[in-house]
């Protein structure tokens, strides 16, 4: 339970900073993008079988919850939140840039 209690210090840290966007689309584009740092998803998403595919093929850290009305709680949103994406920084995009 402290691991994932860490990692969503660092989800809500990203937020605050305006590092994280909301919404499957994004997050699977930041996958694709090997933009995503870390990726929040809910089981009962439709895109969680999305999620864990792009997990597999491009390292991308996953948190799992049990509903999407867990992760709009932890945001304090009014709104639904199925899937969440925190952006890399600029420093380690270059890094990976890099790599290539």
């Amino acid at each position: 339970m402290k691991v994932l209690q860490k990692h969503m210090e660092r989800v809500k840290k990203a937020i605050e900073e305006g590092r994280a966007q909301f919404g499957a689309k994004q997050s699977i584009e930041a996958m694709k993008n090997r933009n995503a740092e870390i990726v929040v998803v809910a089981k009962d998403s439709p895109e969680f079988k999305s999620a864990q595919y792009y997990q597999q093929a491009g390292g991308v850290e996953i948190i799992t919850l049990d509903r999407s009305e867990d992760i709009r709680t932890f945001c304090k949103k009014p709104f639904k939140i199925s899937m969440l994406v925190v952006l890399k920084t600029k420093k380690a995009n270059k890094a990976d840039k890099d790599e290539k």
